[in-house]
């Protein structure tokens, strides 16, 4: 199920939604997935956004993913770059994957 939900909102301008995402599986399997995904944010492949779906610099997300008790703070949501990051879309979930099912 988990999966489901990062294939399918990475898929779209919206996006994941990190803090609905953190309510249903859980706080540890949403940092995990968001480290998997860090240098693709510094590399611009993966947007991270603020509750007003404005993009955030990639060193705040980063502060955001070391600040675990206070993750979400900053980054609210993530999705992909357009076009760029939706042509990594696969090599994305994928990795995705190896994060829910080990």
């Amino acid at each position: 199920m988990a999966l489901d939900v990062v294939m399918l909102s990475l898929r779209t301008a919206w996006g994941l939604d990190l803090q609905s995402f953190s309510k249903s599986f859980g706080k540890s399997l949403t940092l995990s997935l968001c480290n998997t995904f860090k240098p693709f944010v510094e590399s611009g492949h993966v947007i991270a956004m603020d509750m007003d779906r404005q993009a955030l610099p990639h060193s705040d997300f980063e502060l955001d993913l070391q600040n675990e008790d206070g993750f979400g703070s900053r980054a609210a949501f993530i999705r992909l770059s357009d076009p760029d990051g939706f042509l990594l879309s696969n090599e994305l979930i994928s990795l995705a994957f190896g994060i829910i099912s080990p």
